[in-house]
């Protein structure tokens, strides 16, 4: 099975920030799959003369994964738990921000799909809306507020949304995955979002990609508008 590479890129937290610049810091990387089987645990070792941010690369197939990174920076642990995804034959770039102490690590929906370079004007962003004012072939209204982080690499992009107060009501939602076209418009295809619901345990996961055909059926379409195509088929884990 071929292999993706990571690069995990990870801001110190305030406790090893505060440090001299001799410092030199021991970070303990732990990548579990979801049969909780951990696929990479190394140690690497960061020095402040790096500054507040450095990095650690490792290879992994594809699948959804929790990194465990820990480091000890004089008498304070600091950690982040983050789940990720890995799509086939992608590489990709991750961004973890150490915290002091154990802070919770809330169990996000990730969101991801193919974004070749050539379409990069499109930026494709996802979004939640509320799905009692939102219908297909439907103006487009203000999204719910909703914690989102979202990455974009050359070939790809990635979004993990996550718990909030909003999505712990009843709903309906929509899920969205917004796309900019040559001229700056926005067009708007809805991702059925069935798995939209939060999990404690494990995240879920759906893939929209954004294919040269996506983007010639958005172009004759009316922008600001929820399209909802048959012909585009998402998938879910």
């Amino acid at each position: 099975m071929a292999l993706s590479h990571i690069v995990m890129h990870f801001a110190l937290c305030n406790s090893a920030s505060r440090l001299g610049a001799s410092a030199d810091l021991p970070v303990h990387i732990v990548v579990t799959d979801k049969i909780n089987r951990d696929v990479v645990d190394q140690t690497t070792r960061v020095s402040r003369y790096e500054g507040n941010t450095s990095s650690a690369e490792f290879d992994v197939a594809w699948g959804i994964y929790r990194t465990t990174v820990t480091m000890h920076a004089g008498h304070t642990t600091c950690s982040a738990v983050q789940y990720f995804a890995v799509q086939p034959d992608h590489n990709r770039t991750l961004t973890v921000s150490l915290q002091d102490g154990n802070p919770p690590a809330p169990v996000p929906t990730l969101i991801t799909g193919t974004a070749p370079f050539a379409f990069s004007y499109v930026e494709p962003t996802v979004m939640v809306f509320p799905g009692n004012s939102t219908k297909c072939n439907g103006p487009i209204g203000d999204p719910v507020n909703v914690n989102i982080d979202q990455e974009t690499d050359n070939d790809g992009y990635y979004a993990s949304v996550f718990p909030s107060p909003a999505l712990a009501t009843k709903g309906p939602f929509v899920l969205a995955v917004r796309l900019k076209d040559s001229q700056g418009g926005y067009h708007y295809i809805r991702v059925p979002a069935e798995f939209l619901g939060m999990s404690p345990r494990w995240p879920s996961m759906g893939t929209f990609d954004v294919t040269e055909d996506v983007v010639d059926y958005v172009q004759d379409k009316p922008e600001d508008t929820l399209l909802c195509p048959r012909l585009y088929k998402t998938s879910v884990h």
